[in-house]
Formats: structure tokens, sequence, C-alpha cells
């Protein structure tokens, strides 16, 4: 049960929210030094600090040392007046404060008389002398400026140093940093969460829940290494956005986006399969306007965006079956396939079997369940006929649109105290994408509707004691509908088997060498996508205070978060059915059978299913509590100190559904029986995170900072083991026989034998290894489990070259421990025992489960070390700039959850149970150089400007024109090297041998050949206990070589046509991937183009011409974007 001394933490935190909070923040804070033209300080001199849009002050004054601060500021223009006795008045206009930025003035005054005043045009200092965390603030300007391709403000983020892209499900935020993993980014929207644990019918992983319109967001902050004790609930990064909001006058925009595949250049694999560009129609419409209700007191700021697409999907290069072998013949290949109405047991006790003739099936023995599968699938399309991967080109048609809108409201109830808050809603439909077009092609229509609301209440109880109290709330749907119920009648009518279930439809196919999940394939899965739903609401509240005090500028919180996720899925939730190198291999002939030739036949290797029976609604909580002190010791230093704790409470199930095995015991525990608590697992309540930092100003324009700091996040374990309610009892369970391509005969069943469900007691008791339950289980550490810990140290030079230019270098590095490792599998056997023969069902350690159970462990760790160079040009003469070139390395122990992140994907299991060294390596996410430049310049002619400085007709023609571009190079992401034969463990796949002294990489890589197969080969047998040929594992590891780099321009190109002071149209062109450069991307981890085939020793392409290739390209090629925007 949870700890009394738990309950009553969370009681206190609850209650006494008059002390302490900070969610994200959305203001900023200005200090400043107030001196005479000696340098001497003007103490108790009054300040007052005027929002230029809204004309909101702030007043307050300097200390005995002279310095003032103003904190929880709204971002924006300020002009800033200082007055004193006996100095004139002096006022800084165009002071602009950035999202989460502590700005540092030093004002001057000059002797003067009463009445009399200065005012000066001022910029702000470009370095930071007050903080030690490492960031960028991604501005106004360029989120409007930038060429986005589908205008997602977050892309951006990419344009910051030290961080790397991101792929795969929940990928609307574009980014990780920090050398932290996937879930370790924590994103606030208007200061509240924004987070989400389900997108696209995926759990944990993280993404977002709104997406504001480009036009609708202020800035946002990406802080990517030691940020303040104030942030927390990540371990790795955080981001910041801020809406835009109302001003004095009405302003808005009105704005039209269309691209047409007319604009478009072909892309690379279409073009070389000879196919025409796929069709494309986007339109993204919408407006937004902003006003007073009230002036300098009530502001509100609406807009909506429509985003209307019709295309076709991203263009794939597919394996599937060539015609021969879909007619049983398989002469066309050097891959022995065996009669399995021959096999028995040979004279070394393993199972032996006569070959084909001519290596074809006969037409008698071919399954008719299985050819009428065949025969939807749809015949190859490029290549050769005897090709036996990259033959299929398919680019789906598909539909996406979206709705979204934001409504913010902006109140000052007096100079004391403020009120805003805002409201945001999107909703968007995908179709189901397959590999080709009807139900076996797979693929799920997805639902993403959210929407979110944040409040904020700022009191000002005195110039150096501020409070500010939040509350946000969140609604996310993010579901798939599986497209496999359509293929219910077609399996009744030909006699395939269904999974029994609340639901049922046509599962996968899968042709898996292994025969088991995340096994290395013969061609790309077939079948229907699952159905997966999944609603999520997430609460916020808290409360935090400002106090200047001195030298000291405190601040102190409470965070407190609820989460609760009701879900119904499956793992899946119509069967994965998967056909081995089983039944048509022979143990006296290494490396034969085919997992098509067994299909053909009806004999599947094994099958996997977990469709909940009923909705798992889970929950949980978080605090956070800390305590944050700049400390400006003197003129030129500030020391950041602070410490932070954090209690992540374990997920329940509020009707205690579902279960955890554990393997302490071989049973499944239930929530609240048996001396277990409702969440199963002790939880990590030791989470204290100190920070420190200092802040040192050799000269006003030289500036040295560094920090550390220790953070904790979301566990990674979130992404798979929370899920318990879709394990026993909430699923129903199957018991099939074990089946081994070396120890089984007969097929104990085949494609047609029906599965029916059976009851089960948590001792599994009437499971035995001749009898085994078929299904996998998934557990965790049940004493501690505990949240991911990252250490973070930074030291960081800044330098201000002049009043708009600024360079920064930077080192940065990470530690993370207590990191979630791959899923090992518990029911694996260690290879010295399958060296033995003891490689039997009834050798497992689990004898009574035919399947895995997966556990993950918190003892994954990795090392991040990076080097940033930046130089920024603020906006100068029409010129700004922004570029960064990071160098970096990321290494992890025990394998990582991010895999799925990554090009490829990986695995989410490891190789071997007993090793988990053999995980150690690369981290998924790597990329060693990357480097981004974006650059906006407003060509010096026309009206008011340099050149040709006229009005009237020749400014409408040669004025107001824009350039901007954004260019990215960077290195590639790293990937496995697999062959499909396995060591007789149980386990799920195997990597190559790599071969020492030769490059892994062609002299000339190109799609056509990439990885080097003489690098490569197949990894030897070794003699058993019984004189059989035991099956090494490869001595590649983990991740040794990289795939390919990106090289990329996105480029535009602006007109403006003022018809009045204050309103004007823009024209805009957008060239996406301007040069037409070809961008491959690595092919999937069990693809055919990345497995070793052949016979043990073998070079990688001795069975497999196309190993090495490239099997996906450029999603497209050059997109060109035209648009209108009329500002008013």
């Amino acid at each position: 049960m949870v700890s009394r001394a738990t309950k009553l933490l969370l009681l206190l935190s609850f209650t006494v929210c008059s002390c302490f909070l900070s969610a994200q923040t959305t203001t900023g804070t200005i200090v400043g030094q107030v001196q005479d033209d000696t340098g001497a300080v003007l103490a108790n001199a009054s300040v007052k600090l005027t929002l230029v849009a809204n004309g909101t002050t702030r007043d307050t004054k300097t200390n005995g040392s002279g310095a003032f601060s103003a904190p929880v500021m709204p971002p924006g223009i300020y002009s800033v007046m200082v007055s004193a006795p006996g100095f004139a008045d002096k006022t800084l206009n165009g002071i602009t404060l950035l999202v989460d930025q502590t700005l540092n003035l030093t004002i001057s005054m000059q002797p003067g008389t009463i009445g009399q005043s200065i005012e000066v045009e001022a910029s702000a200092p470009l370095v930071d002398s007050v903080t030690s965390s490492l960031g960028q603030v991604v501005e106004e300007k360029q989120i409007l400026n930038m060429p986005l391709n589908g205008r997602n403000p977050f892309a951006l983020g990419l344009l910051v140093g030290n961080t790397t892209q991101l792929f795969g499900v929940g990928s609307n935020l574009p980014f990780i940093a920090g050398g932290g993993r996937f879930t370790a980014v924590d994103v606030s929207l208007d200061g509240v969460d924004n987070n989400t644990v389900t997108n696209a019918g995926a759990i944990g992983r993280t993404g977002i829940a709104i997406v504001p319109s480009v036009d609708a967001v202020q800035e946002f902050k990406v802080e990517t290494n030691n940020f303040p004790a104030e942030f927390g609930h990540a371990a790795g990064s955080v981001v910041n956005t801020t809406l835009k909001n109302g001003s004095n006058a009405f302003h808005g925009v009105f704005f039209e986006f269309l691209r047409n595949n007319d604009f478009d250049a072909n892309n690379y694999i279409t073009k070389l399969a000879g196919l025409p560009r796929a069709p494309f129609h986007q339109n993204q419409f919408g407006a937004t306007l902003g006003g007073p209700i009230l002036k300098k007191k009530l502001f509100f700021f609406v807009d909506y965006q429509g985003t209307r697409q019709t295309t076709r999907a991203a263009s794939t290069i597919n394996n599937l079956p060539p015609a021969a072998f879909r007619t049983g013949d398989f002469s066309g290949t050097s891959v022995k396939i065996f009669d399995p109405t021959t096999r028995h047991i040979g004279p070394n006790g393993t199972v032996v079997a006569t070959q084909f003739l001519g290596n074809k099936i006969p037409p008698g023995q071919l399954n008719k369940t299985a050819l009428a599968i065949v025969g939807l699938i749809p015949p190859t399309n490029t290549g050769l006929p005897t090709d036996l991967s990259r033959n299929f080109v398919y680019q789906a048609p598909q539909f996406n649109n979206t709705d979204q809108g934001d409504v913010r409201i902006d109140y000052t109830i007096s100079q004391k105290n403020t009120l805003y808050g805002s409201f945001s809603k999107s909703n968007n439909t995908v179709p189901a994408v397959g590999i080709f077009a009807g139900f076996l092609g797979g693929g799920s229509p997805a639902v993403s509707n959210s929407m979110q609301l944040a409040m904020t209440d700022v009191h000002i109880i005195t110039p150096n004691l501020i409070n500010e109290v939040r509350f946000g709330l969140i609604r996310h749907n993010g579901s798939l509908s599986g497209t496999g119920q359509a293929g219910e009648a077609f399996a009744n009518d030909n006699n395939f088997a269904l999974f029994p279930g609340p639901v049922q439809g046509f599962g996968t196919i899968n042709f898996n060498y292994s025969g088991v999940q995340n096994g290395t394939q013969e061609f790309t899965t077939i079948g229907g996508g699952d159905l997966n739903n999944n609603i999520e609401t997430r609460g916020q509240l808290g409360d935090n205070i400002s106090w200047t005090r001195g030298k000291h500028a405190m601040k102190f919180g409470v965070d407190l978060r609820n989460a609760r996720l009701n879900t119904l899925r499956g793992s899946p939730f119509f069967a994965q059915n998967f056909y081995g190198a089983t039944f048509t291999s022979s143990s006296d002939s290494p490396g034969s059978g085919l997992p098509f030739a067994d299909f053909l036949l009806g004999d599947p290797t094994s099958l996997l299913a977990a469709p909940m029976l009923a909705w798992g609604r889970q929950r949980d909580s978080y605090v956070g509590l800390f305590g944050q002190d700049d400390w400006k010791l003197s003129k030129n230093l500030t020391v950041n100190v602070g410490l932070r704790y954090e209690l992540y409470t374990e997920p329940i199930d509020s009707r205690n559904l579902g279960s955890l095995f554990d393997i302490r015991t071989g049973k499944y525990v239930i929530p609240c029986t048996n001396g277990y608590s409702c969440a199963m697992v002790q939880g990590d309540h030791n989470n204290f995170g100190p920070r420190i930092g200092a802040s040192y100003q050799i000269t006003p324009k030289f500036v040295v900072r560094g920090g550390y700091g220790i953070f904790y996040g979301l566990k990674d374990q979130n992404q798979q083991i929370t899920q318990f309610s879709d394990n026993p009892p909430n699923i129903p369970l199957v018991a099939l026989p074990n089946v081994s391509a070396t120890t089984t005969v007969t097929p104990p069943f085949n494609i047609s034998t029906p599965i029916k469900a059976l009851p089960v007691s948590t001792d599994l008791s009437g499971f035995t290894a001749a009898n085994p339950l078929s299904t996998s289980f998934r557990t965790q550490a049940f004493d501690h489990a505990q949240n991911p810990m990252l250490m973070q140290y930074n030291l960081d030079l800044q330098y201000q070259l002049t009043n708009k230019i600024v360079i920064e270098t930077s080192y940065s590095g990470a530690r993370g421990s207590d990191l979630a490792s791959l899923f090992q599998d518990q029911n694996q056997i260690p290879f010295s025992q399958a060296v033995a023969g003891l490689n039997k069902q009834a050798n497992r350690p689990f004898p009574g489960i035919n399947g895995q159970v997966l556990a993950v462990f918190a003892t994954a760790t990795s090392n991040y070390n990076s080097g940033n160079v930046k130089l920024e040009v603020r906006p100068t003469h029409g010129l700004s700039m922004l570029t960064n070139y990071t160098w970096q390395k990321n290494l992890e122990t025990g394998g990582s959850g991010p895999n799925a992140f990554t090009q490829n994907g990986g695995t989410a299991i490891s190789i071997s149970t007993y090793e988990p060294q053999r995980e150690n390596g690369l981290a998924a996410i790597n990329v060693a150089h990357n480097f981004t430049a974006s650059v906006s310049y407003e060509l010096p002619f026309g009206k008011n400007r340099t050149f040709l400085n006229r009005s009237g007709v020749l400014d409408a023609f040669v004025g107001g024109w824009i350039l901007n571009g954004i260019g990215t190079l960077r290195t590639g992401f790293p990937t496995d090297i697999r062959t499909s034969l396995l060591p007789p463990v149980f386990n799920t796949y195997n990597v190559a041998d790599c071969v020492a002294g030769v490059p892994r990489k062609l002299p000339n890589p190109s799609p056509s050949g990439y990885f080097n197969p003489a690098a490569f080969k197949v990894p030897n047998v070794v003699i058993g206990a019984q004189g059989q040929n035991v099956q090494t594992f490869g001595n590649c590891g983990h991740f040794p070589t990289t795939g390919p780099g990106l090289k990329n321009l996105d480029s535009s190109i602006f007109k403006d046509f003022h018809y009045s002071s204050r309103s004007y149209a823009e024209f805009r062109a957008e060239f996406f991937d301007t040069t037409n450069t070809p961008a491959f991307t690595l092919p999937g981890a069990n693809d055919p183009t990345l497995t070793c085939q052949g016979t043990p020793g073998a070079t990688c392409n001795a069975s497999n011409p196309n190993f090495g290739k490239l099997s996906s390209g450029t999603a497209v090629g050059r997109q060109i974007q035209f648009s209108v925007k009329i500002y008013y």
C-alpha cells in the first residue's frame, strides 16, 4: 500500500499551495543596476517598466546596492524609466524581453533638475550574465518568416544547439535535446502542461497535446542543459511556449497556404520506378484577431487554422514475394526448403527432412487458405521479376484534415493583480495507410483530438514579493480504429483462424525467420491494422512566489499534476501470426528453410495476441517542490543555487484490472491482493535534484558561465509496463505448443486450427511444457521502480561582438542512470545450455509459458558529451541569422527505449538476457555532427531603405522583398546489421559478425549499394555436446554502423505590398528541399536489406543480393508552397 509518509506528503502538497509552485513559465525577469556617471550606485531610485503593446506598468525601486528586480513580466517590448532626486529622468526604449529570460540592464544616470528627462533607444544585452542554463528562444519573427513544411512551429527547435531530430510516433515534437531520452522532455503552453503520453494509438511516447498555429505563437524557448529548479518533470530538456495576446490596438491576419503536386518535383523513388508524381493538394487557411475589450485593462486574442490535405502517402519500397514464390516455386533461391511431411529425428537427435524436388512445393501441398491470402497481395511493380526485396513501390491515397484554434484573455485587474487564461482545441483525422490497398495492406485510421485550458493569476503583494497561481487541464484522444475488422468476413469465408476477443479482426502475417516477435523479416508484414483506443486527461495546479531581498532573487514553488489514462487496446488486439524458417528447414542443412514457404504450407510457428476485455483506467500523480536563489555576490558574479524534489507515484488501475508477472515466484500478481499494493511495485521517493551554477561577467560583453544539476524524469517503463491493464486476467489466454525447428517433428497446429480462450489461475497451474500458455507477460522490478536520473553539466562562453552579434561556444555533458533497459526476456535460456543440448521448452525458466516474459529494469546508463558553437545576428539592416554547429557523442549501456524513434526503429527486446553488455554502444538517437543555419534578409531596396528610396510604383516593384532560408547538414543515425540465423535460446534476433579492418560502407555509397557486404558475415556455428551444430551470436554488437546523413535547404521569398501604415499584403513562395537533393533514410531494422542471409560464415550478400541497399528514401522531392497573408 502507499506509505503513510507518502499520503501525508501528497496532502500537504495540495493544501499548502500558498507556499510555492512553478509550472513552466511564460514570463521573464528584468533586473538591473542603477548608477551615476561615476559608477556609484543609486539607492531608492524609482523604476517604471511599461509594456508598450498594452500600456500596463510595473513600479519598483532600487535597493541599497542600486539593484532592482522585476520578475514575472510578460515577454514583449518595454520602456524602462528611472528617476532619482538630483538626476534627470532616463527612459530606455525598445527593451525586448523574451520568454524565460532574465534580462540584466545597467542604467547610468546624469545629473539634472526636476522635469528634465533623457530618452534613448536601447538594445538589450546579448550575453546572459545572470543564469547558468543553456537554451535558445525561438522568436516571433523566426516563427513567422522561416519556411516550415506543415507549419509546425516546434520544427524550428531543430535550429537550437544540442538538439537531435526525432522520428516515429509522437513526433509532433520533432526534436529531443540535452542528452536525454525521448520521454525526458517537458512541454508547456501558456505556463501549463502540454504533454501527452498517447499519440496515434501508442502509449508512453512523448507527444504534444496542442501544436498551435504558427500565427498564434508569440515565441518558445528550448532549455537544453541545467535548467533552474523551478523547472522539472523532465530529465533532458524543457520547452516553454507562449501564445500571442491582445494589445491596445486591433490587429490580425488572414492567410491561405497552398501546395499542389503540379508545383513539386518527382521524388527519387517514384522516378526510379518510372511512376509519375503522386497527386497532392493541401490548403492551410485561417485568421487571427487581437485587441482591446477595455483599453489598458482587458485584451483578447483568437485564432483559427484549418488544414485540408488530399495526397498520397510517402513513397516506400516494400518487400513482397515474387510471382514464382507465390506458386511454391523456390528454385530461384539458393536457400534450400524441405518437405515437412518427411521430418524425423536424425542421428544427432535433431530434426532432419528431405528437400523438396527442385526446391518446389507440389501444388497439392499448398494450403488453400494461404493461397486465398496470396491472391490479395498485389504483384510486384519494380525491379526484376526475381527480386526478393525492394520490389514494390506504393503511395497510398490519403487525406489529413485538421481544425484548430486558440482563445486568450488578459485582464489587468489592477496594477497589482493580473489574470490571463487561454483555451486551445485541435481535431485531427487521418485514414489508414497500408503497404498496399485493402485490409491486407494494414494500417489503422487515426484520430488526435485535444483540448487544453490554462489559467494564471499574478498578484504583486509588494514590489519585491509576487505570487503566481496556475491551473491547467488537458483532454486528449489519440486512438486508432483497426482495419483488421474489415477482414473478418474474408477470414471466416476462407477458414482463417481468428483470435478470440471482444472484437474480432484479421491480424497480421509476419514472415520472420525466427518465427517470433521482433525477428528478422523475409518479406514485409501484411495484414489488418489494430484497434487501439486511448483517452487521456491531465490536470495541473500550482502556486509560486518570487521574493527579492537584498542581493537574493528567490523563488519557491509546488507543482501538482494528475494523469488519468483510459485505454482499450491490445499487444496486439488482433493476432500476430508468425511464420518462420521452421518446418521447411532441416538441422543438417544450416540456413535452410524460408518463412514464406512455411506460410504456403499453412504451418505457423507462433501466434501472439492480447486484446483487452475491458477498458483499463490508469491513474498516477506527480508532486514537485522547489527552491531557487539567484544570488548576486558582486557586480560581476551571480551564483544560482536550487533544489527540487520530485515524486512520481506509481500508476494504478481504478478498478484493479490486469496484473504484472513476478519472475521471483513464476506467478502473476493481481493488484491489492496477497500483500501487494494496488500499484504492485514500490515507487521511487528519493528524487532530490540539486542545481548549482554561476555566471561571471569578465567584461560587459564577455561572460563565462557554468553549472551542474540533477534531474528526474518519467519512467521509460511508462512506454511498456505501466500498461498492466492489458495483462491477465483482462485478456483472453490460449495454449499453443512451443515450436522448434530442431525438435518439433510435426506441426502441432495450422492456419485454420480454431483458437480457444482458456481459464487461467494466478499460479498458472495446468500449463506445462507439453501444454504451455501461449502469451507474453510484461514485468519489472517490484522492489524499487526507480525514476530515470540525469546529471547535466556545462561550461559556456559568450562574447558580444557588436550590439547585434553574439558568439557562444559551450560544452555540455550528461550522465544518465537508472534508465530503462531494453526488454529482457526472462524466458530465454543461456547459450551454454543450448550448447549442452538443453534447449527444449521444458528447459526454459518458465516452461509453462510458450512466450516471452518481458522485463524492463532500471539498469541502463548513458553518457552524453557535446560541443556547440553558435553565432547569432540580431535583426540589423534587415539581416538576422542563427547558426549552430554541434558535435556530440551519446553512448548507452543496456540498450534504450528510444529505438522506435530513430529512422529504422530498432528492437524493443535485447539480443541476450544473460549478456546485457551486448547492448552497449551508441545510443539510438546519436548523431555525431549537426549544423543548422537560418537566415532572413530584407533586401535594401525601396521606400525607407538604402537603395532606390522612392514611393509609389517603383517601391511597389522593388521594395518589400524578403529572403529566408534554413540549411541543414548532419550525419546519419545508427543501425544494426542482423542475420536471419538464431542461436537456439528462444531469442528473437541476432546480429552479424563484423569483419575486422574492412570499411563498413562502400567507397561511394548510394541507394543501390550503401553498406559493404564484405564487412559483415553470417556468424559461425559451434559443435554442441551432442555433436549438433549450434548457431552463435554475432560479434557486431549494438549499432556497429550508421546510415546516410542529410543535406537540405529550405528557402522562401516574400513580397510585401503596404496599403496603409498598419495594413499590408504579403505574398510568399516557399521551397522545401530547394535543391531537390534526395534524402535517404534507413530501412526498417528487420528489413532484408539489412540482414545477412546464407550459411554460417558466408558474406552477407551470399544469399541476399540486395543486402546493404536503402529501401526507403525521400518522402517527396522538392516541394513548392504559395501563400498570401493579409495583415491588418
